[in-house]
């Protein structure tokens, strides 16, 4: 017999979102569940999910290549899904891109909540998620917005301080490039919707995050 009082679990829903760097990922995501009960979802970011540099038997942040797929914690990444998943919390972590370490006094908690979003350029990548997913969504965009989209945010944001635009070039046709077309692009197959953000016209844009608010909260 059940306890009137005992509380029932929450069903958990897994879902996936993958697609290029600078593709707007993040932002689409953030806009489509602005308005939504923030007790009902939990976003992973898969940025926040880096080996470290130590981890990694790097001297420094230069000479890692941060595109490929073995700088992240997968492990870690299936650990935290899975004690979600259970109804538990999990601690969560920032990564500090100057010195390829977390800074621990940022850590914080993460609550579970019946919808799990792990967002990232590899979201689809790994099969053991794959395999937890509920839905696979895949945001696009053409090469060069999303190159356009990169330096503006890594000039602004993330690299303010030690950004180079030629520095950054090579960067992108040696690394970030080839890892998208070999890793990133063919992940796109397993997806069950593949998004285009292209535009920045607003209608379309609206478009985009109506469809991924529509598929994730029923």
């Amino acid at each position: 017999m059940t306890n009137k009082n005992e509380q029932k679990p929450l069903k958990h829903k897994l879902f996936l979102v993958a697609g290029g760097t600078a593709s707007g990922k993040s932002l689409l995501i953030d806009e489509a569940f602005a308005e939504v009960d923030k007790n009902s979802y939990v976003i992973l970011r898969i940025d926040n999910y880096y080996r470290t540099i130590t981890e990694l038997n790097k001297k420094s942040v230069s000479e890692v290549n941060w595109d490929e797929p073995n700088v992240y914690n997968w492990n870690q990444i299936i650990s935290d899904i899975n004690n979600l998943s259970n109804n538990k919390k999990v601690n969560g972590h920032k990564y500090n891109y100057q010195n390829g370490e977390y800074d621990k006094e940022k850590d914080f908690e993460i609550n579970p909540a019946p919808i799990i979003i792990l967002e990232g350029i590899y979201a689809l990548f790994n099969k053991d998620i794959r395999d937890m997913s509920s839905l696979n969504i895949f945001i696009s965009a053409k090469n060069k917005i999303r190159k356009k989209r990169r330096i503006e945010r890594d000039s602004k944001g993330r690299y303010k301080k030690t950004f180079d635009t030629k520095k950054f070039n090579k960067q992108w046709a040696n690394l970030i490039m080839p890892m998208h077309k070999k890793y990133i692009e063919p992940s796109k197959k397993y997806a069950n919707f593949v998004i285009k953000n292209n535009s920045t016209n607003l209608a379309k844009k609206e478009k985009a995050i109506s469809l991924i608010r529509k598929l994730m909260v029923k």
